[in-house]
């Protein structure tokens, strides 16, 4: 009979990661995670379909826009638009490169280069121009608008695009972000948001209730409870000069 000798590995560097990862992989209570992991699979769809169907573009939004025809955000934006974004010098080149690029990309971009303008707080429910609010700064309303006027300006459509109000979990105050659809799918509906650089889907902003969202085009409610919001949301005082 022939005697088999132990195979020696050619790769001893490869076996050595194989084992370490083993190693790794054992210490972990694999039953409890499987689990886990498995009920969040099955629970996700509810979760997406219920967090979603409120959010801009969802099933469950309003169309408010009969009732605010003379809503002074949507004519602000609307020359806010044909004025056109004060393009920065030192932004020019970076953004002409961003042209070519995925939409995420552009969305990062911007949402990085409006949140390095100073935040400044006011005590109106203000809109600044994105001239004004280049030179002044501003809060999270004319950081909204100055990301919508450039998105505009790349060539993002007034369809596609929101200045939303919304609550932060466990703050009365109301918050405005940007937010754009880059696709049909679920998952490409993303917010440009002053509290954070990175640009991320709505589905993961489960801290936020959007309460009202306004475009060019008209006004949008996601909340019956939130009708008090409306008019002071769509019509902010607005700073042109």
């Amino acid at each position: 009979m022939q005697t088999l000798e132990p195979a020696t590995p050619k790769d001893p560097l490869k076996w050595t990661t194989y084992f370490a990862l083993f190693l790794l992989f054992s210490a972990v209570p694999s039953v409890n995670l499987h689990t886990d992991f498995a009920n969040d699979l099955v629970d996700l769809p509810s979760r997406m379909t219920a967090d979603l169907e409120r959010w801009p573009f969802g099933d469950k939004e309003r169309n408010y826009t009969k009732q605010t025809a003379r809503s002074s955000a949507m004519r602000f934006l609307r020359r806010a638009v044909k004025d056109g974004f004060p393009i920065v010098a030192k932004w020019r080149d970076r953004l002409q490169r961003v042209q070519g690029e995925p939409k995420l990309h552009q969305l990062t971009l911007i949402n990085a280069l409006i949140n390095a303008i100073p935040y400044v707080t006011d005590t109106a429910n203000e809109w600044k121009h994105p001239r004004i609010f280049l030179a002044e700064g501003g809060d999270c309303d004319c950081a909204s608008v100055a990301k919508y006027v450039l998105l505009r300006e790349l060539g993002f459509a007034a369809k596609d695009l929101r200045i939303t109000g919304l609550r932060i979990r466990g703050d009365t105050r109301i918050h405005a972000v940007t937010v754009a659809r880059t696709g049909p799918d679920q998952f490409q509906l993303f917010l440009l948001d002053n509290r954070r650089d990175a640009v991320r889907t709505a589905l993961y902003a489960d801290e936020y209730t959007p309460l009202v969202s306004v475009n060019e085009e008209g006004v949008w409610l996601h909340r019956e409870t939130a009708v008090k919001y409306v008019r002071p949301f769509a019509n902010p005082v607005v700073k042109e000069h």
